[in-house]
């Protein structure tokens, strides 16, 4: 029996360019989808479109897939990426988009207009703050919280987590393993061709207490997945 594969797509990790590599097989993309329901505020006060659509405020959040396949059951496993927390972080903060300016970014899924932090040391201390709502809560305590049941259980097979900083090579293997289609050499190249050779580092954007606190707070993904922040 062929295995269906869900990707669990957690954001700023290289998932497009996974996705492209293996468009030709059956490969699910579960962009940003999490295994459990939950509500989400999207409120923008910067926003007029939001002052005419409260219907976006405390509505649930729209991505889900289920944690309960079996592979040797259901012929269904499950494939992700994951990245060190600290560099996934500080992209996900200054993410930008064609209408934007990189010295202004929107954030992931608009997060710095939604929650208003400007600036990359307000976004990690707005995340520390117990008392500030997170624009996605399952990510306040957990930024790989996609690949946790509610109860906190992984739910892919380690052999199917694949890594940002490996991802060429871990893919390649990955693929191979699994018997899946996957472009290489100049082809693979081409689909990473977003990749920036002089790219903006998270070294130096956090503070000594910031990184401290951050490593109490993720401290579980941080020895499942051996990193840290001085990778």
């Amino acid at each position: 029996m062929n295995t269906k594969w869900l990707f669990i797509h957690i954001p700023k990790t290289g998932g497009t360019f996974f996705r492209e590599a293996t468009e030709l097989n059956e490969i699910q993309n579960e962009a940003h989808a999490f295994p459990y329901r939950f509500k989400v505020n999207l409120w923008d006060p910067s926003s007029p479109f939001f002052a005419r659509n409260l219907e976006l405020k405390n509505r649930w959040y729209n991505r889900h897939y289920s944690p309960k396949y079996v592979r040797e059951k259901d012929g269904i496993d499950y494939v992700t990426i994951v990245r060190n927390p600290f560099d996934l972080f500080y992209s996900y903060w200054k993410m930008h988009n064609h209408n934007t300016l990189p010295e202004n970014p929107v954030g992931w899924a608009n997060c710095n207009n939604i929650m208003q932090t400007t600036t990359f040391h307000d976004f990690v201390e707005y995340y520390l703050d117990p008392k500030k709502e997170w624009h996605i809560p399952p990510l306040k305590k957990n930024l790989f919280a996609q690949i946790y049941t509610k109860s906190g259980k992984l739910i892919p097979n380690v052999g199917n987590i694949l890594r940002f900083e490996n991802l060429e090579n871990d893919m390649e293997t990955w693929c191979k393993n699994n018997g899946i289609k996957c472009i290489s050499g100049d082809a693979l190249l081409y689909v990473n061709k977003n990749t920036n050779p002089n790219k903006d580092t998270f070294k130096g954007k956090y503070t000594a207490l910031q990184i401290y606190k951050l490593e109490q707070l993720w401290q579980k993904q941080l020895e499942t997945f051996n990193y840290k922040h001085s990778d």
